[in-house]
C-alpha cells in the first residue's frame, strides 16, 4: 500500500514511466531536461505518431525505440508497457504537441500503473497551448477552466455548453480547423455575445490572434482565408449574471441548478 501513496519521483530505483511534454510549434520549446531524460533514462517512447516523434528526436539527434500509442491501440499497448517495466526498463509516453493525457492518449496506461502497478510516474514540464492562450487572452486567468475538445455531435456539443454556461471564469477549448466556424456559432448560440480569443499555430511562424466579442470574431473569421488550416485554441469568458442566451438559461437553469447564479 505505501508504494501506491508515496512516491520519491527521481529518487527512487524503480523504473518509471516518463510523461514528456513536447513542442506544441517552435522546437526550442523541447526543454533541456526533456533532452536529458530521453537520452539517458529511457529505453521506449510510447508516441502518438511515430513518424512525428521520429522527426522530433532527429532534430535533437537522439534515437530511442518507438511504438505507437493512441487512443485505438492504448489498451493493447498497456500490456507491453508492464513487460517493459518489469523488465526494469523506463519508459516514456509522449504526444505529437504538448502534454501527453492533455487531449491526448495516456491515461489509460497511467491510471492502471498508479492504481495497480510499484512503478513511478514522473512529469517531465513543458510547452502548453492551453496556458499559452489564457495567458495571452486578455481575460483574467486566476481561474479557468480547460475543457479541451467538445463533441463532434452538435445536440451533444450543446448540451456540453449549456453545462458549463454559467460558470464564472473563463473556459478553454481546443478544435479541429474544419469545426472552428461551427463551433463559434454555436458557442455564441449557447453561450452569447461574449469576449473570447482565438488562436492558431501557436508558437508558429504563423501565429494568428482574434479577440474581441464573438460575434465580431465569427464575422472576421468568416471573410478570413485559410481558416481550415492549424489548430485552434479558443478562450471563452465567464458568465457575468446577465441572461444573454435561452439555450443556456434553460438547460442551466430548469435541469441542473434551478436558476443559480453565480457572483
Amino acid at each position: 500500500m505505501a508504494n501506491k501513496i508515496k512516491q520519491y519521483g527521481f529518487k527512487s530505483n524503480r523504473p518509471k514511466v516518463y510523461l514528456i511534454a513536447t513542442p506544441i510549434g517552435n522546437l526550442q520549446e523541447m526543454t533541456p531536461r526533456a533532452i536529458d531524460v530521453i537520452k539517458n533514462n529511457v529505453q521506449k517512447i510510447y508516441c502518438e505518431d511515430t513518424r512525428n516523434t521520429l522527426k522530433l528526436l532527429n532534430y535533437f539527434n537522439l534515437k530511442k525505440k518507438l511504438v505507437s500509442l493512441n487512443k485505438e491501440n492504448e489498451i493493447e499497448r498497456f500490456t507491453e508497457m508492464i513487460n517493459d517495466l518489469t523488465a526494469n526498463l523506463s519508459i516514456a509516453i509522449i504526444s505529437d504537441a504538448g502534454y501527453p493525457l492533455i487531449s491526448n492518449p495516456g491515461y489509460y496506461a497511467v491510471h492502471k500503473i498508479l492504481a495497480e502497478y510499484p512503478y513511478d510516474v514522473v512529469p517531465i514540464s513543458g510547452a502548453n497551448a492551453a496556458l499559452n492562450a489564457i495567458v495571452s487572452s486578455g481575460l483574467n486567468p486566476k481561474h479557468f477552466l480547460f475543457f479541451g475538445f467538445l463533441d463532434k455531435t452538435k445536440t451533444k456539443k450543446t448540451n456540453e455548453l449549456a453545462q458549463i454556461a454559467q460558470l464564472p471564469y473563463p473556459v478553454i477549448f481546443y478544435e479541429a480547423p474544419h469545426r472552428l466556424l461551427e463551433t463559434l456559432k454555436l458557442i455564441f448560440t449557447v453561450l452569447g455575445d461574449r469576449q473570447i480569443a482565438v488562436v492558431k499555430e501557436l508558437t508558429k511562424i504563423y501565429e494568428q490572434w482574434y479577440r474581441g466579442s464573438c460575434q465580431e470574431v465569427l464575422t472576421f473569421l468568416a471573410e478570413e482565408e485559410n481558416v481550415a488550416f492549424g489548430e485552434y485554441v479558443i478562450v471563452v469568458d465567464g458568465f457575468t449574471c446577465e441572461p444573454k442566451s435561452i439555450v443556456a438559461d434553460e438547460v442551466w437553469g430548469h435541469k441542473l441548478f434551478g436558476g443559480w447564479c453565480f457572483i
